[in-house]
């Protein structure tokens, strides 16, 4: 059943807020610690006190798909351990089909969650994303909540897509190759015309 949206514009370009997903590290630094329970957090209060209740250990992996060019897979895994002894993990699987299209699959506590996302270009350096959030009718609570662990982690990026530099060519060190790899595979959906994540920076650094 239908759980509820979420709707915000970012001022960003499409490219560089997608990447998101195969930049691994941001994940520790900006999202592990805030366990989607709060927002952008720009002082670092709720992550202090939030680091004394919890551990929390997150991987991730992005990859194209072998057999199919326009899809690629995000899998992300946290590991939290309440207190030194109450531990659970949380498993989320995103599934991108085309240059701004996404499944989502959060598995919680043995709950499915179910979501899709939305990401259109509305204008220069501004895009709509829309989420939707699906479970089953037993599932409701988790669902809500699930809904605002994603408002929260958007809220967390929001910040660095507005005001932050887009960076044209990547200086990466070994843990960053799959940056490298993400921007290859998506340079498939431009055509000749297309404003690209290059023509955008230029057009405003003029």
């Amino acid at each position: 059943m239908y759980v509820g949206r979420f709707e915000c514009l970012i001022d960003a370009h499409i490219e560089d807020m997608l990447q998101n997903s195969a930049d691994n590290e941001h994940l520790g630094v900006l999202h592990a610690s805030k366990m989607g329970l709060v927002g952008a957090d720009l002082d670092g209060f709720w992550s202090k006190w939030l680091s004394l209740l919890a551990k929390v250990t997150p991987k991730s992996s992005w990859e194209p798909d072998a057999d199919n060019p326009h899809l690629s897979w995000s899998r992300f895994e946290v590991l939290v351990k309440l207190f030194k002894k109450i531990s659970f993990t949380s498993r989320k699987q995103l599934k991108h089909i085309g240059p701004g299209y996404i499944e989502v699959t959060t598995l919680l506590a043995k709950t499915k969650i179910y979501g899709t996302v939305c990401v259109t270009p509305i204008g220069p350096l501004t895009v709509r994303t829309t989420l939707r959030v699906y479970g089953r009718p037993s599932h409701i609570l988790m669902g809500r909540f699930i809904l605002r662990s994603f408002s929260n982690i958007f809220e967390q990026d929001a910040p660095i897509w507005s005001y932050g530099k887009p960076r044209l060519q990547l200086n990466v060190v070994k843990e960053e190759d799959a940056l490298v790899n993400f921007r290859r595979w998506y340079s498939q959906f431009y055509s000749k015309n297309s404003f690209s994540l290059d023509c955008e920076q230029r057009n405003i650094c003029e």
